[in-house]
């Protein structure tokens, strides 16, 4: 418990609590993109590769093994409802795998116009933010899919900034933290396609690069490209006042053996 899989294009560490290093795998034809951040099909972690099929990371005893029957081009994983993972492509599209059934995949809808950036899931929603089809930045759009049987398009969130990265607020179901990289977030509701004021975020010029939500709700997290953090503390639905920011702790140096 506690312990965090790190992904690079050419490898798969595991870190135990405190930072140290359990496990690393190495390959440099990988071409690593993104790693699902819970454990599926008996305490296996899915990690994307650009163009392969996924690879299932055994956490214990740190074995990767490639996953044939799952897609490969993934670029964006979280878990979904019942167990299953959602995997968004560089074609944009959204795939439900199920890791309990040879991780095979089921649904498959075309969910943006370009590669898929961010993908979280909250009950029987799952959330996409996609970049803009020929590299041309980030999608205005964030969609949204009903999945309690098959995925199902609801209306989708208006969002100019452009969203680099998206989260559930946990305590309220169907709100969505979205992180636009021009320096602001919003609240938005997915259920309803609405989203709330623009809550700038100063960030010194820096992009947005990323976005969390604490368990409670009550404290957002931004990370900028300036290498700080920067919290936000939420009061009303779809309010939000900076309480701080700071660089992010650097771990104490280990003992030399």
């Amino acid at each position: 418990g506690g312990a965090v899989v790190a992904a690079s294009t050419a490898s798969l560490t595991v870190h135990a609590p405190g930072g140290r290093t359990t496990f690393s795998s190495v390959d440099p034809a990988a071409d690593y993109t993104c790693v699902a951040a819970q454990a599926f099909g008996g305490g296996a972690v899915a990690a994307g590769r650009a163009r392969a099929s996924l690879v299932a990371l055994d956490a214990a005893t740190g074995s990767v093994s490639p996953v044939p029957a799952a897609p490969g081009g993934a670029t964006a994983l979280c878990g979904a409802p019942r167990g299953a993972l959602a995997v968004g492509t560089r074609a944009g599209r959204l795939i439900l795998v199920d890791p309990r059934a040879g991780w095979r995949a089921g649904a498959d809808v075309a969910g943006a116009p370009g590669p898929v950036l961010a993908l979280d899931a909250s009950r029987d929603l799952i959330a996409m933010a996609a970049a803009s089809p020929g590299g041309g930045g980030l999608d205005p759009v964030v969609r949204v899919f009903d999945v309690r049987s098959l995925p199902r398009a609801l209306p989708p969130l208006h969002f100019p900034p452009r969203a680099v990265d998206i989260r559930f607020v946990p305590n309220l179901y169907g709100t969505l933290l979205l992180v636009g990289a021009s320096g602001v977030v919003a609240l938005g509701d997915a259920a309803g396609g609405a989203v709330g004021p623009l809550l700038p975020v100063d960030a010194g010029g820096a992009p947005l690069l990323s976005g969390d939500v604490s368990a409670s709700g009550g404290l957002i997290a931004a990370a900028s490209g300036g290498g700080y953090l920067h919290l936000l503390a939420r009061g009303d639905p779809g309010s939000a006042v900076v309480v701080g920011a700071a660089p992010p702790p650097v771990p104490p140096p280990r003992p030399s053996a």
